[in-house]
């Protein structure tokens, strides 16, 4: 199967016939290293790659996984919801209410800081008629 013994097994040494652990039955005639092989394709793989050049191990910082866990130290939220509880009725949301309720604020503000930008502009060109 695999030409190395040195080399780890990869899914590349099955070969074109898949074997997966229910089709091996560990009483026949080598049929637990059948099962090793078949159940270590269900195994996660590592994180990283066996360098060509060198034989040896190399971790990938990428492959690493990496898992984000929230801080919940505050968090104060009820293990379930009772089927007692009222039902809240909602209108759908349109792109116009989520505008509205997201953005129109910020957008009045941009305006009425222009009007007044151009409110002082003006008022400084009738004292001076220099400035321009």
């Amino acid at each position: 199967m695999r030409e190395e013994k040195n080399r780890p097994f990869s899914p590349k040494d099955l070969g074109k016939d898949e074997l997966s652990a229910k089709a091996v039955h560990w009483k026949e005639k080598e049929g637990f290293k059948l099962l090793q092989t078949a159940l270590a394709k269900h195994v996660a793989h590592p994180p990283g790659k066996i360098d060509k050049s060198t034989n040896r191990f190399k971790i990938i910082p990428e492959m690493v996984p990496e898992f984000i866990v929230p801080d919940l130290t505050d968090f104060k939220l009820k293990p379930y919801i009772s089927y007692r509880s009222e039902s809240v009725k909602q209108d759908k949301i349109t792109a116009k209410k989520l505008f509205h309720l997201c953005y129109a604020d910020k957008v009045k503000e941009i305006k009425e800081q222009k009007a007044r930008s151009q409110a002082e502009e003006t008022q400084l060109q009738n004292e001076d008629p220099k400035v321009k």
